[in-house]
């Protein structure tokens, strides 16, 4: 087919025979371009070319004009790197599944045809790793590298994006983000084991408890086993059991005043013991500081 193509489109231009000579010698690959390089007829050229390659020639020209119709629709990282390496695999696949996989290393041309696809940081970043005398099976390689890295910084950023896309809750109260006030706990929460909306004891929704603060009487969502009436209902014994449950769930959990949102080290509450009448807190009297 190589040979019918030059035969139509280039011998009836009526060149003199050396300078036609000189445009096929520089039309085939660089591997056969020593063996003609002494030749000084089109004949001889011809004998050759058909000894080196016979249909094998004609098999390398239309893997070439494949690579060349490759066609990147992708404008920017790592959308760019994607497309090349899935559409070069379509084709490696090919030649390979054909028992081809020669004509790709022996031609530095494919190489190149690829390369120019590449941005340019990746451009760069191939000069640097490449041999002297790279294969395309060493080109091959980097190319999955990169499409690897591509892949993972596409992840990130489609997660970035949904993130972003979502609605930040801000509160008033604590000044920070992914709550709003009326869910406030002093700016902390529960451990992804409970959510922040739900008893830790009945697993129902927060019990409402009144408080004093300076302004008067204020109601708000309890944080303590003991605005749970199945905790202070509950025998001593029966608080001891459900809060040992509860404290596997929490991350901090007060023994004085049964807070789900300090431990007892950080419990600002100053009374005696309900039972003993002591400061300090019986074994079996959880939460009777209160």
């Amino acid at each position: 087919m190589f040979k019918k193509n030059w035969a139509i489109e280039v011998t009836p231009g009526g060149l003199p025979e050396l300078i036609e000579l000189n445009h096929l010698k520089a039309a085939v690959p660089s591997s056969a371009k020593d063996r003609l390089y002494e030749v000084e007829t089109l004949k001889e050229a011809w004998s050759i070319l058909e000894q080196i390659y016979g249909k094998e020639f004609d098999l390398r020209n239309r893997l070439k004009q494949e690579f060349l119709a490759i066609g990147i629709s992708a404008k920017s990282s790592p959308s760019i790197e994607i497309e090349i390496y899935q559409k070069v695999h379509k084709l490696a696949s090919r030649i390979r599944a054909a028992k081809a996989q020669n004509l790709l290393e022996s031609d530095f041309e494919y190489i190149s045809l690829v390369y120019q696809l590449l941005p340019e940081n990746q451009k760069e970043k191939w000069v640097t790793v490449a041999s002297p005398n790279p294969t395309w099976e060493s080109f091959y390689s980097f190319l999955g590298e990169v499409y690897e890295k591509a892949l993972l910084k596409k992840q990130i950023n489609d997660s970035c994006k949904q993130n972003s896309g979502q609605e930040r809750k801000f509160c008033t109260t604590c000044k920070k983000v992914g709550h709003l006030a009326e869910k406030c706990h002093g700016g902390k929460v529960l451990t992804t084991s409970i959510s922040v909306d739900a008893c830790p004891v009945c697993e129902g929704s927060l019990h409402q408890t009144k408080i004093n603060t300076k302004e008067g009487p204020k109601i708000i969502n309890g944080t303590r086993l003991l605005n749970c009436s199945n905790f202070s209902s509950a025998s001593d014994e029966e608080k001891r059991e459900i809060f040992l449950r509860v404290k596997n769930k929490c991350k901090e959990l007060c023994e004085i005043c049964t807070n789900w949102m300090h431990d007892s080290s950080k419990c600002k509450v100053k009374t005696n013991c309900k039972k003993c009448n002591s400061i300090q807190l019986c074994s079996s009297a959880i939460g009777q500081l209160c």
